[in-house]
């Protein structure tokens, strides 16, 4: 019993060794892949700034790297955002094809979904979901929920108010009572003046 009592710090320290080097591991494959996307994340943020669709083969690299990189580290969340805004791009441009469309929104719903997992707090990534679930034809009821969880973590964040410009815009009649309030009064108080003169176009009735 005391032999056995003897190997218990010896067996705790080894699990600690074990689980730091798991950890040196990790962030060592994470730096690197953060690097290796750097040239195609910023690539990316070019389009999201200028507006722009890429191109199929600038489109495809864009996915395959992110992809790519999600293997990698599948903990990181930004991986799976990124697809998950490229196929939303790619679906919104195919709008007058219906089935190319559903294709593409259904990646990003599956994309925004993953990358909720790993950073479920994050109101952009819901509203963005609930944007891509409209025009995938999800039911009302889910899409809701989604918008709920879009306010209640990123309110002010104006990269989480215009997916819900955007679906209010297609769906105010849809919106129960205390949603059109509470984005009554996010998109009044938005930050950027652009964002607020939109919210001025919101019903004031019912």
């Amino acid at each position: 019993m005391n032999v056995f009592k003897n190997k218990i710090p010896a067996l705790v320290l080894l699990v600690l060794f074990g689980s730091m080097l798991e950890s040196a591991n990790y962030c060592v494959f994470a730096g690197i892949t953060d690097a290796v996307t750097l040239k195609s994340r910023s690539e990316l943020g070019t389009f999201q700034r200028i507006g722009k669709v890429p191109d199929p083969v600038a489109w495809e690299r864009l996915v395959s790297d992110f992809a790519d990189a999600s293997r990698v580290v599948p903990d990181a969340s930004e991986y799976y955002e990124n697809i998950a805004y490229l196929f939303a791009l790619r679906g919104a441009s195919a709008i007058g094809f219906s089935n190319l469309a559903q294709l593409n929104f259904s990646q990003a719903v599956t994309n925004y979904k993953q990358s909720l997992r790993m950073r479920p707090m994050t109101g952009r990534t819901w509203a963005n979901l609930s944007l891509a679930s409209f025009y995938l034809g999800i039911e009302n009821k889910e899409i809701a929920s989604y918008f709920d969880n879009s306010l209640a973590f990123g309110p002010f964040d104006a990269s989480t108010q215009m997916p819900l410009i955007s679906l209010y815009k297609n769906r105010w009649s849809g919106l129960s009572t205390k949603q059109k309030y509470e984005l009554r009064n996010v998109l009044m108080q938005a930050k950027d003046p652009a964002i607020r003169n939109l919210g001025l176009s919101i019903p004031n009735s019912d």
